[in-house]
Formats: structure tokens, sequence, C-alpha cells
């Protein structure tokens, strides 16, 4: 899974950018206390909320949201552009079936308008997703809880309209919180480089149905590479049960996590 991880940022960028300027319902460039982005681009620009029901790249610029940034059901947030950090002054909450694109960074997901950069997204308070189809946080710092539950869009690995497969990744993050990490169902999933000043429970999350696949082809079945969890510094404890496959290093190249509380569960083995 890693090499089509690293091809994604082409394979998204393309697909996601042309969409979203083409979408009819763009935002117009004067930015309002409480603004909705139906497609498009989001200016930059200070809002006092900011909620996003089409597919929306902020990539002109920094983004300023002071109480709450949402993403609808079935809505999708492009933020992944070195030129146009993103801060929310309290929670990022992101719906059923919908899709974040947060932060990029040299290496692990480059950003869209130059390789060379790295974003440092902001949120104050939580991150929250519900039954969301696809979340890849990168470089950013959440000062609260993080929250996953549900969602996934099913462990095949079938491309979604939009460029990749459903999956989550959470790659050189400082969450300041507890991070939880429960009932997905998708392609993939991953956990590299984060410090957590909280605990970390990454419980019944499924990225394989058991039938071996070819090697390079986890289309149908889902991806026995996935629940790897590496190279994070975990003050808190670290909680990990019921999980198929087991939680693993993969083929991530990465080195045990630092736990300063307990580890338990099928997290045993990634210590």
């Amino acid at each position: 899974m890693t090499l089509l991880r690293r091809k994604l940022p082409s394979v998204l960028g393309a697909a996601a950018l042309a969409v979203s300027f083409m979408a009819t319902g763009v935002m117009t460039a004067a930015a309002a206390p409480n603004s909705t982005c139906s497609g498009g681009v989001v200016p930059a620009g200070t809002y006092n909320t900011l909620t996003i029901t089409g597919f929306c790249a902020a990539n002109q610029g920094y983004v300023q949201v002071n109480r709450n940034l949402v993403i609808q059901p079935g809505a999708g947030l492009l933020a992944a552009f070195g030129s146009s950090n993103v801060y929310v002054g309290r929670d990022l909450l992101v719906g059923a079936g919908a899709s974040l694109v947060l932060g990029c960074e040299p290496g692990a997901f480059t950003c869209f308008d130059d390789a060379s950069l790295t974003t440092h997204d902001t949120v104050n308070h939580n991150l929250v997703a519900k039954g969301a189809l696809l979340m890849i946080v990168h470089a950013s710092t959440v000062w609260g809880e993080v929250a996953q539950t549900g969602g996934g869009g099913g462990v095949n690995c079938k491309l979604l309209p939009f460029g990749p497969p459903a999956y989550t990744t959470y790659e050189d993050n400082a969450f300041h919180g507890d991070v939880t990490i429960a009932g997905l169902h998708t392609c993939w999933d991953g956990f590299f480089r984060n410090t957590v000043s909280g605990s970390v429970n990454w419980n019944n999350n499924i990225t394989w149905d058991g039938t071996p696949e070819p090697p390079g082809n986890p289309t149908i079945h889902g991806d026995e590479d996935g629940n790897e969890i590496t190279t994070n510094h975990i003050n808190g404890n670290l909680s990990c049960f019921n999980n198929f496959p087991a939680i693993q290093f993969g083929d991530s190249g990465g080195t045990p996590n630092t736990v300063l509380g307990t580890t338990r569960g099928q997290c045993l083995a990634v210590v």
C-alpha cells in the first residue's frame, strides 16, 4: 500500500481540482462572516463559521475560521496546498460519507502547489468524523481530541470518482488530546510519526476480508497491510482491540512506538 499512497497526490490532485473548478456554486471572492461553499474554491479570508456542502479546495491563501468548520455528509474539502494554511478556532466536523484532505508535506504527501512546502494547519478544539469516507491528515496540530468513528466506504480498494480509494491516514501531526479511531471498514489505514499528548484507542477497524489477493492487487478484498501504527510518541496509553488484520508494522519501514503509559491488546506487537 505504500507505493499506492505515494502516487495519491497526483492522482487525487488532477481529478479533484478539475471537479472543484468546474463545479457550480463557487463562493464569491469576498469572505462573509458565516459562509457556505457548495463547490469550487474557498477564498482566503476570515470566516465566523464555514460549511462545506460540495467539493471545495482551499488553495488561494490563508483561511481562518473563528468557530466551526463543518463538512456536510457527502461533501469534501481539499486543503493540501502549501501556500494556503487553514486555522479552525473551534471544531472541525466531518459528516457521513464526507472526505477531508488536510495538510501536506515533502515525501509523505506532497502539496499540490509545491512539493517542497509543508503546511501548518491548526484545529483549536476537536477533530470529529462520524461515518467519513476518506480522512487524510498530515502535518497538522489539533489541540483537542481526534475522534473518527465508523465509515470508510467498505474494504474494497476501488478508486473513488475523484481519484483514490477510500482510506484513512494520520501522519506527522501533533495531537494534544486523546485519539480514537474505531469501527472503520476501509481499504487501508495508518498512524505514523505522530506526537500524542493523550492516549490512542484503535479498535474494531477492518481493512481486509481475509481473502488472499495477488500481490499489488487488493481491489476487491481490501488490503491485508492495513492497521499500520508505527513511529509515534504517545504520552498516554495505547490500546488496540479487535482490528483485522491485527495491528502491524506492515511495509511502512517504521520503528516501534514510544508509549509512556500502558500498551494493551494488539498494539503490544508494535512497541
